[in-house]
């Protein structure tokens, strides 16, 4: 499966950028920020200070954070292709199939002017 070296690869390349990780790693500390206030999770202002010294170490040393930002766009990589195959899919059935439908149904009702055909083919040249 051809395709899916390529996604491991495009996956692999993205995940090995340290901008890409620092990106990564800032998007995950937002979510967690917003994820504590909308469920309401309550932490002691030490717990905080662990929670944002274990983001300034990942921030200074991105590294730490390839596998899981590897498996983040693998993960997204397969479901665009998924999505992608479900969308097309839709696509060719709701719009496509029933445009065939009203076209055969114009031949058939005899809005297309039959062919006149030759009988002789030398009297065509």
């Amino acid at each position: 499966m051809k395709w899916i070296n390529i996604i491991m690869e495009s996956a692999m390349v993205i995940a090995n950028k340290a901008s890409v990780q620092r990106q990564f790693i800032g998007l995950m500390g937002v979510l967690f920020l917003l994820g504590s206030y909308y469920f309401n999770w309550h932490f002691s202002m030490m717990e905080y200070a662990i929670i944002a010294g274990v983001f300034g170490v990942l921030f200074i040393k991105p590294v730490l954070i390839r596998p899981i930002l590897f498996c983040w766009m693998l993960l997204g990589a397969f479901m665009g292709e998924l999505s992608s195959f479900i969308v097309l899919s839709i696509l060719y059935f709701l719009i496509f199939t029933p445009i065939s439908w009203f076209k055969k149904r114009e031949i058939n009702e005899g809005n297309w002017k039959p062919i006149k055909r030759q009988q002789n083919l030398e009297n065509m040249f």
